[in-house]
């Protein structure tokens, strides 16, 4: 059984986000002629840029975390009397970190990898690189040209030479405006447009459906009766009322299906209130054992990696 889900709807919101605000970086440097406000939009929206290849890159590392090829990891005993979770998230944090922090080129290739789309064009990873060169040398050292901008950039895309160095490198409002567009261009059509090609079927309610026939075989407990969604699969309601519910949690379940169905309007209402005959040894782990504790366990363990899921989208 598969324990992570790719769900597309979250990480196209936070596209669509990151997307928006580098639109509104670049409308921005068009109508500003000052200069250290171009200067700080330009250093905010290659950051926004990078911060969103990182959201993306951490989604699928969680869904796929077979992924993660970091092996020298230093791991604390507290981290290990703890969740796997937090195993995870360490691996997935040290992975990130040496990726960014290393060659952009070797970056660039590692998440096209990781999200198995093409390669980006190698002149626009040419000019990324010198772009963000172009903002640390901005940030670290006021645009003065050293030996790290010169050695970092690509020798066909760096914009200095030995010559330049200790002298200010050329910066104006054309050149953030050519960037920001240039960011704008690799999210959209490099990064979102294949992706959503590629994983718009990997929805909430497909998840949904994995979870819930791993945890129930019982021909009462159809999926289809239970959750009503749209095309797009958000979720838009539990479709049992009250009286319904309670009658078969009373009369029609085992007691596993009724702490695993429990569990979900728990999640999914935020309260039992509304289903009142549910006996409370149900959430008592002393009666866990055998594969009602292996399935209560991974429930718990999925709601806590993904807690949009069972959730009302509409």
């Amino acid at each position: 059984m598969k324990k992570y889900f790719l769900i597309w709807d979250e990480i196209e919101k936070k596209n669509h986000i990151y997307l928006e605000t580098l639109i509104g970086v670049q409308e921005q440097l068009r109508e500003n002629e000052n200069e250290m406000v171009i200067k700080s939009l330009f250093a905010y929206g290659v950051s926004m840029f990078e911060n969103a290849m990182t959201e993306i890159l951490k989604s699928f590392f969680l869904a796929f975390p077979e992924k993660m090829t970091e092996k020298d990891v230093s791991v604390k005993k507290e981290q290990i009397l703890n969740h796997n979770f937090e195993l995870e998230m360490k691996i997935l944090e040290t992975t990130i970190n040496k990726l960014t922090y290393g060659p952009l080129n070797k970056y660039v290739s590692e998440f096209t990898k990781v999200l198995s789309i093409e390669d980006i064009n190698e002149e626009k990873v040419g000019k990324l690189l010198e772009i963000k060169e172009t903002r640390n040398l901005m940030i670290h050292n006021n645009l003065i040209v050293n030996t790290i901008y010169l050695s970092k950039c690509g020798e066909k895309y760096v914009r200095a030479d030995i010559k330049m160095i200790n002298k200010q490198l050329p910066f104006n409002k054309q050149y953030a405006c050519e960037s920001m567009k240039l960011c704008i261009d690799i999210l959209r059509d490099e990064i979102i447009k294949p992706l959503t090609e590629k994983y718009n079927s990997f929805t909430k309610i497909k998840a949904m459906k994995e979870i819930w026939n791993y945890l129930f075989d019982s021909p009462i407990l159809n999926f289809d009766e239970y959750w009503q969604y749209d095309t797009n699969g958000r979720l838009k309601q539990f479709c049992l009322d009250k009286d319904t519910i309670e009658g078969r949690l009373e009369a029609g379940f085992s007691s596993t299906e009724k702490m695993l169905v429990s569990y979900i309007l728990m999640h999914y209402w935020g309260t039992l209130r509304r289903v009142e005959n549910v006996d409370a040894d149900v959430f008592n782990h002393n009666y866990l054992y055998g594969e009602r504790k292996e399935k209560f366990l991974y429930l718990q363990d999925v709601l806590f990696r993904y807690p949009q899921l069972f959730e009302q989208d509409i």
